[in-house]
């Protein structure tokens, strides 16, 4: 790990800029880690065919952008696994980005927000808005043994006081590799936070620790009774996982991934648009 900066970018009275929802960031920098830029929202009372076009478009944007590999679209699913804590927005946008400086790709993502080159759209409620950086610090991968719908259930928490370390050994050695022998989960990523902000200024912040568990299945509700089987027999608790803060909300997939412009290759065919000088 790098040393820790702190990135000052300024507000705008209307927040629903990227450039205006990221006051202040506490980023670690290390060569050539992988993020994920969480971007939550709700559309504005009745203006959600609306939000859809100005939303597709505005994540199409992102993609196009330097050292993104990723961009995905979801909603929250009719069915939630479990519920949390905190209350999240309807609508979510993953962007993958790998990069050695991630204080510095979000600087630059600002001055395209604050210059007119992005924008999420006229629909979008503006205080619903929220921005959570995550630094991916494991990744457990397995097939999907049959094809269904693809969904992906976010928990946010924090490790009991005093016990990180714990917490992140049992993560890496139990809960990853056991959550990926549940039928139908494909992928569990473990990441670390290193930003947060809302569009309002207020709320609570994301806590440190993100559970992204990407599962596929043609019943969710058959899903749900096998992770809960799962959760007695195959993954194994830990008292080091404080759980009863925990934000969490299952998403389901709208769409297919965009790839973006690090994985060679432009949204729709288009030219890509690098960031700018940093």
């Amino acid at each position: 790990m790098g040393r820790t900066e702190v990135l000052s970018i300024g507000r705008r009275s209307v927040c629903v800029a990227l450039g205006a929802l990221w006051p202040t960031l506490a980023l670690a920098r290390s060569a050539g880690d992988d993020y994920l830029l969480l971007i939550l929202c709700d559309a504005a009372g009745g203006r959600e065919a609306e939000f859809d076009i100005g939303w597709s478009t505005y994540l199409r944007q992102l993609a196009r952008l330097s050292e993104v590999t990723r961009v995905e679209d979801f909603r929250r699913a009719a069915i939630r696994l479990r519920g949390g804590a905190q209350p999240l927005p309807a609508f979510l946008g993953v962007v993958s980005v790998h990069t050695a400086d991630f204080a510095a790709w979000v600087q630059a993502l600002g001055q395209q927000e604050r210059g007119g080159a992005l924008a999420m759209g006229p629909a979008v409620d503006p205080a619903s808005v929220r921005l959570l950086g995550y630094r991916e610090t494991g990744v457990w991968s397995h097939p999907a043994p049959e094809p269904g719908d693809q969904y992906l259930q976010l928990v946010f928490a924090e490790a009991s006081p005093g016990r990180s370390a714990e917490y992140t050994a049992w993560f890496r050695e139990h809960h990853g590799p056991e959550l990926t022998q549940v039928p139908g989960v494909v992928q569990v990523t473990a990441a670390v936070r290193v930003s947060t902000a809302s569009a309002s200024g207020g709320g609570a912040a994301a806590p440190t620790y993100l559970s992204a568990m990407r599962f596929e299945t043609p019943d969710i509700l058959r899903f749900k009774d096998t992770l809960e089987s799962a959760a007695k027999t195959t993954v194994s608790p830990s008292s080091a996982y404080d759980l009863a803060h925990a934000w969490r909300e299952t998403y389901a997939r709208r769409g297919a991934p965009i790839d973006g412009v690090s994985n060679g290759q432009a949204p729709d065919g288009a030219s890509a648009t690098p960031a700018p000088d940093r």
